[in-house]
């Protein structure tokens, strides 16, 4: 930014003696200083996006692309929403809702890395053979009474 109004001010030089330069406190603009339309900008970015290869896309996306990256880096809601402009947070937070769950997983993930953990370690099932006593041992071809035939994998007795 600080090369952008080292270039601004040494344009604005140029054309003071012609007394036409245009003070319009924009980023893009002509080299006089007066605002560019803005069908010109989106022509000249659909052009430049032509020209890239990339699919097809608005300028307007752009925006929606640099908030959804700028919530999922971890950048408060309430920064987005002045950036966008938009009037409240709630607006910037419906907007965005499809971002919302990723980020309520990493908040939900940092708040967890936090919380103390005891250092004892699981047991490990028990092996075929090791079965505690009085349980069934059945062949390959049996199935235990009530046995619908499905997978009960997932099922392990309670310690």
């Amino acid at each position: 930014m600080q090369n952008w109004r080292i270039t601004r001010s040494k344009e604005r030089e140029q054309w003071s003696g012609e007394e036409a330069w245009v003070e319009s406190n924009r980023v893009w603009t002509h080299e006089n200083g007066e605002p560019l339309h803005p069908d010109w900008i989106s022509r000249r970015f659909n052009r430049l996006v032509q020209l890239s290869g990339l699919p097809p896309v608005r300028l307007h996306d752009t925006r929606h692309l640099s908030a959804t990256l700028a919530l999922l880096g971890g950048a408060d809601i309430k920064v987005v929403q002045e950036r966008l402009g938009h009037s409240s947070r709630q607006i910037t937070s419906d907007t965005y809702t499809s971002v919302l769950p990723q980020l309520m997983t990493a908040e939900a993930e940092s708040t967890s890395a936090v919380v103390p953990r005891s250092s004892q370690k699981e047991k490990p099932p028990n092996e075929e053979g090791n079965k505690p006593e009085g349980e069934n041992e059945e062949g390959p071809d049996e199935a235990p009474e009530g046995d619908d035939g499905g997978s009960n994998e997932e099922l392990r007795p309670a310690a």
